[in-house]
């Protein structure tokens, strides 16, 4: 992630390849290899919660097709 004039990213996060980062500008930065996301906070959260409901929703047994 390339730093812009004024932005100081803080690592909120980091497992494997994928990282979170809170930018000085105040966007929220979601990196998964090489790829970013740059999303606003209510942005940030509501992909959160959206991504949580999926994993709830989720066979816990990967071998269990989706109906």
């Amino acid at each position: 992630m390339s730093e812009r004039s004024g932005c100081r990213p803080t690592i909120l996060a980091e497992r494997s390849l994928v990282r979170v980062d809170l930018c000085g500008c105040g966007q929220v930065h979601v990196s998964i290899g090489p790829i970013t996301v740059r999303l606003g906070r209510a942005q940030y959260r509501t992909l959160c919660a959206t991504l949580f409901t999926a994993m709830q929703r989720l066979p816990a047994d990967d071998a269990v097709a989706l109906q």
